[in-house]
């Protein structure tokens, strides 16, 4: 952050959003295809606020219950505070795009 700060115009803010994809996770780079992770590409397990699959094809997520609600959530404060503690100004939870807390909606 510092060295971006460097080359950076006067009174530029640096921001960062944080993002959990929830059902969509465990999926290929978007220039890669964007499909879900096949048993040999190394998928990991999704969580989301229900059991049901992004779409057809897609792996069946866990349904998060309290607790798993409460990880997240601790999970994106800890983001939050290392975003600052290295020198972010701004911090933005990403919650649209079918991501998890709109899956919340």
């Amino acid at each position: 952050m510092t060295a971006a700060r460097r080359f950076a115009p006067e009174g530029t803010r640096f921001g960062v959003q944080l993002a959990h994809s929830g059902r969509k996770g465990s999926a290929a780079r978007p220039w890669e295809g964007g499909k879900p992770l096949r048993t040999d590409q190394d998928p990991w397990a999704t969580v989301a606020p229900s059991a049901i699959p992004f779409t057809e094809g897609w792996a069946t997520p866990e349904a998060l219950d309290e607790a798993g609600i409460e990880r997240v959530i601790a999970a994106l404060v800890q983001a939050a505070e290392r975003a600052a503690r290295i020198g972010f100004d701004v911090v933005e939870p990403h919650a649209g795009h079918g991501y998890l807390l709109h899956q919340f909606l």
